[in-house]
Protein backbone atom coordinates (compact mmCIF):
# COMPACT_ATOMS: atom_id res chain seq x y z
CA UNK A 1 0.00 0.00 0.00
CA UNK A 2 1.00 3.60 -1.20
CA UNK A 3 2.24 5.68 2.10
CA UNK A 4 0.88 8.52 0.17
CA UNK A 5 -2.28 6.95 0.33
CA UNK A 6 -2.14 6.69 4.25
CA UNK A 7 -1.08 10.22 4.45
CA UNK A 8 -3.64 11.02 7.63
CA UNK A 9 -2.05 8.23 9.27
CA UNK A 10 1.44 9.28 9.10
CA UNK A 11 0.79 12.04 11.26
CA UNK A 12 0.10 9.84 14.09
CA UNK A 13 2.09 7.46 16.18
CA UNK A 14 1.99 4.01 15.81
CA UNK A 15 -0.48 3.13 18.74
CA UNK A 16 -2.81 5.77 17.75
CA UNK A 17 -2.97 4.67 13.52
CA UNK A 18 -2.87 0.95 14.47
CA UNK A 19 -6.42 0.71 15.65
CA UNK A 20 -7.85 2.78 12.02
CA UNK A 21 -6.06 -0.24 10.45
CA UNK A 22 -7.71 -2.74 12.82
CA UNK A 23 -11.16 -0.95 11.70
CA UNK A 24 -10.16 -1.35 8.38
CA UNK A 25 -9.87 -5.32 8.80
CA UNK A 26 -13.18 -4.90 10.65
CA UNK A 27 -14.93 -4.07 7.78
CA UNK A 28 -13.55 -7.50 5.91
CA UNK A 29 -16.40 -10.30 5.76
CA UNK A 30 -15.75 -13.33 7.16
CA UNK A 31 -12.66 -11.85 9.96
CA UNK A 32 -14.37 -11.76 13.01
CA UNK A 33 -13.11 -10.73 16.54
CA UNK A 34 -11.49 -14.14 17.04
CA UNK A 35 -9.79 -14.70 13.84
CA UNK A 36 -8.44 -10.70 13.94
CA UNK A 37 -7.09 -11.86 17.58
CA UNK A 38 -5.38 -14.82 16.45
CA UNK A 39 -3.83 -12.51 12.96
CA UNK A 40 -2.61 -9.86 15.52
CA UNK A 41 -1.04 -12.55 17.53
CA UNK A 42 0.72 -13.97 14.70
CA UNK A 43 1.87 -11.18 13.01
CA UNK A 44 2.34 -8.32 15.60
CA UNK A 45 -0.09 -5.54 14.08
CA UNK A 46 -3.09 -4.59 12.13
CA UNK A 47 -0.84 -2.35 10.06
CA UNK A 48 1.38 -5.58 9.50
CA UNK A 49 -2.05 -7.88 8.65
CA UNK A 50 -2.91 -4.80 6.29
CA UNK A 51 0.64 -5.33 4.28
CA UNK A 52 1.30 -8.85 4.27
CA UNK A 53 1.55 -10.93 1.24
CA UNK A 54 -1.01 -13.33 0.73
CA UNK A 55 1.04 -16.23 0.82
CA UNK A 56 2.30 -15.39 3.77
CA UNK A 57 -1.37 -15.21 5.29
CA UNK A 58 -1.92 -18.40 4.01
CA UNK A 59 0.97 -20.08 5.67
CA UNK A 60 -0.46 -18.76 8.83
CA UNK A 61 -3.70 -20.84 8.05
CA UNK A 62 -5.84 -18.88 10.30
CA UNK A 63 -8.32 -17.38 7.85
CA UNK A 64 -10.45 -19.79 5.73
CA UNK A 65 -9.57 -19.56 2.31
CA UNK A 66 -12.71 -18.54 1.26
CA UNK A 67 -12.51 -16.07 3.58
CA UNK A 68 -8.96 -15.09 2.97
CA UNK A 69 -9.46 -14.55 -0.77
CA UNK A 70 -12.01 -11.90 -0.23
CA UNK A 71 -9.74 -10.36 2.26
CA UNK A 72 -7.31 -9.37 -0.36
CA UNK A 73 -9.46 -8.54 -2.73
CA UNK A 74 -11.51 -6.08 -0.64
CA UNK A 75 -7.51 -4.67 0.39
CA UNK A 76 -6.84 -3.94 -3.09
CA UNK A 77 -10.20 -2.61 -4.31
CA UNK A 78 -9.75 -0.36 -0.68
CA UNK A 79 -6.34 0.13 -0.20
CA UNK A 80 -7.06 3.57 1.54
CA UNK A 81 -9.26 1.95 3.68
CA UNK A 82 -7.26 2.94 7.33
CA UNK A 83 -7.16 6.48 6.16
CA UNK A 84 -10.73 6.87 5.26
CA UNK A 85 -11.72 5.83 8.16
CA UNK A 86 -9.15 8.28 10.19
CA UNK A 87 -11.02 11.39 8.16
CA UNK A 88 -14.20 10.08 8.45
CA UNK A 89 -13.55 9.98 12.34
CA UNK A 90 -11.98 13.25 12.13
CA UNK A 91 -15.44 14.81 10.06
CA UNK A 92 -17.75 13.54 12.41
CA UNK A 93 -16.54 13.85 15.62
CA UNK A 94 -16.05 9.75 16.50
CA UNK A 95 -13.36 8.60 18.10
CA UNK A 96 -11.99 4.65 17.84
CA UNK A 97 -10.67 2.75 21.01
CA UNK A 98 -8.65 -0.84 20.51
CA UNK A 99 -8.57 -3.41 22.51
CA UNK A 100 -4.99 -2.16 22.83
CA UNK A 101 -6.21 0.85 24.50
CA UNK A 102 -5.69 2.31 28.47
CA UNK A 103 -8.96 3.70 28.23
CA UNK A 104 -10.66 -0.14 27.27
CA UNK A 105 -13.13 -1.10 29.43
CA UNK A 106 -11.43 -3.93 31.29
CA UNK A 107 -14.67 -5.28 32.48
CA UNK A 108 -15.43 -5.80 28.86
CA UNK A 109 -12.09 -7.56 28.04
CA UNK A 110 -13.32 -10.60 30.25
CA UNK A 111 -16.02 -11.63 27.52
CA UNK A 112 -15.82 -14.48 25.10
CA UNK A 113 -15.01 -12.69 21.87
CA UNK A 114 -14.74 -9.33 22.89
CA UNK A 115 -14.56 -6.28 20.56
CA UNK A 116 -11.41 -5.61 19.15
CA UNK A 117 -12.28 -2.01 18.71
CA UNK A 118 -15.69 0.10 18.73
CA UNK A 119 -16.43 3.92 17.26
CA UNK A 120 -17.55 6.48 20.07
CA UNK A 121 -18.81 9.71 20.85
CA UNK A 122 -18.27 10.85 24.58
CA UNK A 123 -16.07 10.70 27.05
CA UNK A 124 -14.80 6.78 28.16
CA UNK A 125 -15.01 6.22 31.83
CA UNK A 126 -13.31 2.38 31.70
CA UNK A 127 -13.49 2.36 35.62
CA UNK A 128 -16.93 3.33 35.83
CA UNK A 129 -19.54 1.26 38.07
CA UNK A 130 -22.25 0.39 35.46
CA UNK A 131 -25.65 -1.31 35.62
CA UNK A 132 -27.85 -2.72 32.32
CA UNK A 133 -31.61 -1.71 32.22
CA UNK A 134 -33.12 -3.15 29.12
CA UNK A 135 -36.72 -4.23 27.78
CA UNK A 136 -39.14 -4.49 25.42
CA UNK A 137 -39.79 -2.57 22.52
CA UNK A 138 -43.70 -2.49 23.05
CA UNK A 139 -43.82 -2.00 26.72
CA UNK A 140 -46.41 -1.13 28.81
CA UNK A 141 -47.36 2.34 30.18
CA UNK A 142 -45.92 1.19 33.68
CA UNK A 143 -42.84 -0.45 32.00
CA UNK A 144 -42.36 3.28 31.05
CA UNK A 145 -42.47 4.69 34.25
CA UNK A 146 -40.78 1.64 35.75
CA UNK A 147 -37.31 1.97 33.21
CA UNK A 148 -37.56 6.01 33.60
CA UNK A 149 -37.34 5.71 37.90
CA UNK A 150 -35.11 2.85 37.62
CA UNK A 151 -32.73 5.03 35.04
CA UNK A 152 -32.79 8.17 37.43
CA UNK A 153 -32.04 6.82 40.72
CA UNK A 154 -29.56 4.37 39.75
CA UNK A 155 -27.69 7.05 37.48
CA UNK A 156 -27.96 9.17 40.49
CA UNK A 157 -26.60 6.79 43.24
CA UNK A 158 -23.71 7.15 40.81
CA UNK A 159 -23.66 4.03 38.58
CA UNK A 160 -23.43 4.45 34.45
CA UNK A 161 -26.89 3.20 33.25
CA UNK A 162 -26.22 0.76 30.03
CA UNK A 163 -28.92 0.17 27.43
CA UNK A 164 -29.02 -0.83 23.65
CA UNK A 165 -30.98 2.72 22.59
CA UNK A 166 -33.78 0.99 20.74
CA UNK A 167 -37.16 1.79 21.50
CA UNK A 168 -39.35 1.34 24.29
CA UNK A 169 -37.55 0.75 27.62
CA UNK A 170 -34.22 1.01 26.59
CA UNK A 171 -35.12 4.78 25.56
CA UNK A 172 -36.77 5.59 28.43
CA UNK A 173 -33.86 4.20 30.57
CA UNK A 174 -31.96 6.32 28.86
CA UNK A 175 -34.00 9.72 29.18
CA UNK A 176 -34.05 8.85 33.26
CA UNK A 177 -30.96 8.47 33.70
CA UNK A 178 -29.57 11.70 31.67
CA UNK A 179 -31.91 13.52 34.57
CA UNK A 180 -29.60 13.16 37.38
CA UNK A 181 -26.32 10.85 35.50
CA UNK A 182 -24.37 9.35 32.64
CA UNK A 183 -25.81 6.78 30.53
CA UNK A 184 -24.10 4.49 27.44
CA UNK A 185 -25.95 3.60 24.60
CA UNK A 186 -24.59 0.73 22.44
CA UNK A 187 -25.77 0.49 19.26
CA UNK A 188 -26.89 -2.16 16.82
CA UNK A 189 -26.06 -0.51 14.06
CA UNK A 190 -23.05 1.97 12.74
CA UNK A 191 -22.43 4.82 14.52
CA UNK A 192 -22.73 7.41 11.73
CA UNK A 193 -26.26 5.83 11.25
CA UNK A 194 -27.39 6.49 14.80
CA UNK A 195 -26.40 10.61 14.69
CA UNK A 196 -27.85 10.88 11.86
CA UNK A 197 -31.65 8.65 12.14
CA UNK A 198 -34.54 10.66 13.19
CA UNK A 199 -33.25 10.09 17.05
CA UNK A 200 -29.81 11.73 16.98
CA UNK A 201 -30.74 14.24 19.21
CA UNK A 202 -30.61 11.95 22.04
CA UNK A 203 -27.62 10.62 21.03
CA UNK A 204 -25.90 14.11 20.99
CA UNK A 205 -27.48 14.75 24.61
CA UNK A 206 -25.61 11.13 25.59
CA UNK A 207 -22.59 11.93 23.94
CA UNK A 208 -22.42 14.96 26.45
CA UNK A 209 -22.33 13.66 29.70
CA UNK A 210 -21.71 9.66 28.94
CA UNK A 211 -20.72 7.90 25.54
CA UNK A 212 -22.60 6.39 22.51
CA UNK A 213 -20.34 2.99 21.37
CA UNK A 214 -20.58 0.76 18.25
CA UNK A 215 -18.49 -1.74 16.88
CA UNK A 216 -19.88 -2.00 13.53
CA UNK A 217 -18.88 -0.21 10.25
CA UNK A 218 -20.27 2.92 10.73
CA UNK A 219 -23.12 2.81 7.87
CA UNK A 220 -24.28 -0.17 8.75
CA UNK A 221 -28.11 -0.44 9.26
CA UNK A 222 -29.60 -2.36 12.34
CA UNK A 223 -29.31 -6.45 11.20
CA UNK A 224 -31.19 -9.30 13.06
CA UNK A 225 -27.25 -10.83 13.76
CA UNK A 226 -25.95 -6.88 14.72
CA UNK A 227 -28.23 -6.57 17.75
CA UNK A 228 -27.70 -9.73 18.42
CA UNK A 229 -24.20 -8.92 19.08
CA UNK A 230 -24.76 -5.69 20.59
CA UNK A 231 -26.61 -7.79 23.47
CA UNK A 232 -23.28 -9.30 25.05
CA UNK A 233 -21.45 -5.71 24.49
CA UNK A 234 -24.43 -4.68 26.97
CA UNK A 235 -23.77 -7.27 29.15
CA UNK A 236 -20.29 -7.42 29.40
CA UNK A 237 -20.45 -3.83 30.31
CA UNK A 238 -22.37 -3.83 33.43
CA UNK A 239 -21.90 -5.98 36.60
CA UNK A 240 -25.89 -6.29 36.76
CA UNK A 241 -28.90 -6.12 34.26
CA UNK A 242 -32.09 -5.01 35.05
CA UNK A 243 -34.76 -6.76 32.89
CA UNK A 244 -37.82 -4.55 33.20
CA UNK A 245 -40.32 -6.08 30.57
CA UNK A 246 -39.91 -8.86 28.25
CA UNK A 247 -41.96 -11.45 26.39
CA UNK A 248 -40.61 -14.83 26.51
CA UNK A 249 -37.78 -15.93 23.91
CA UNK A 250 -37.86 -12.02 23.37
CA UNK A 251 -34.35 -10.58 21.98
CA UNK A 252 -33.96 -8.79 25.43
CA UNK A 253 -33.86 -12.06 27.22
CA UNK A 254 -30.93 -12.78 25.03
CA UNK A 255 -28.66 -9.99 26.57
CA UNK A 256 -29.72 -11.59 30.11
CA UNK A 257 -28.22 -15.14 28.67
CA UNK A 258 -25.21 -13.52 28.10
CA UNK A 259 -25.09 -11.67 31.64
CA UNK A 260 -25.49 -15.05 33.29
CA UNK A 261 -22.75 -16.49 31.15
CA UNK A 262 -20.48 -13.71 31.52
CA UNK A 263 -21.92 -14.39 35.83
CA UNK A 264 -23.32 -11.31 35.92
CA UNK A 265 -26.29 -10.28 38.27
CA UNK A 266 -28.97 -10.48 36.93
CA UNK A 267 -32.57 -8.88 38.29
CA UNK A 268 -36.41 -8.96 37.12
CA UNK A 269 -39.23 -6.57 37.53
CA UNK A 270 -41.73 -8.27 39.36
CA UNK A 271 -45.49 -8.32 37.92
CA UNK A 272 -44.66 -7.03 34.36
CA UNK A 273 -44.20 -9.64 32.19
CA UNK A 274 -44.25 -13.40 31.73
CA UNK A 275 -39.90 -13.04 30.54
CA UNK A 276 -39.45 -11.42 33.60
CA UNK A 277 -41.45 -14.09 35.43
CA UNK A 278 -39.47 -16.93 33.98
CA UNK A 279 -36.23 -15.20 34.87
CA UNK A 280 -37.15 -14.60 38.10
CA UNK A 281 -37.91 -18.95 38.82
CA UNK A 282 -34.49 -19.43 37.01
CA UNK A 283 -32.92 -17.91 39.68
CA UNK A 284 -32.99 -13.79 38.64
CA UNK A 285 -32.82 -11.35 41.99
CA UNK A 286 -36.77 -10.32 41.60
CA UNK A 287 -37.11 -6.21 42.07
CA UNK A 288 -39.51 -3.62 42.40
CA UNK A 289 -37.27 -0.47 42.64
CA UNK A 290 -34.02 1.08 42.35
CA UNK A 291 -33.64 0.49 45.89
CA UNK A 292 -33.63 -3.24 45.59
CA UNK A 293 -30.89 -3.13 43.23
CA UNK A 294 -28.33 -1.03 44.74
CA UNK A 295 -28.91 -2.90 48.25
CA UNK A 296 -26.93 -5.43 46.05
CA UNK A 297 -24.15 -2.88 46.34
CA UNK A 298 -24.30 -1.40 49.07
CA UNK A 299 -25.71 1.77 47.81
CA UNK A 300 -28.37 3.94 49.49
Amino acid sequence: MSEMKIWGLMIMNETVAEKYYMAALGSVSGIGNKSLEKLLNFLGSAKALWTTAADELIQAGIIRPKSLEGFVAFREKHSDAPDKIFKYCERHGFNLCSIFDEDYPPLLKEIDSPPMFFYYKGKLQPAAQRIGIVGSRDNSTYGKKTALELGEQIAAAGFTVVSGAARGIDTFAHIGALRTGRTVAVLGCGIGVAFNGENKEIFEKISESGIVISEFNPKLLPQKWSLVRRNRIIAGLCRGVVVVEAELNSGTLITSDYASYYGRDIFAVTGLSEGCDKLIRNGAVPIESAGDVLSKYRVG
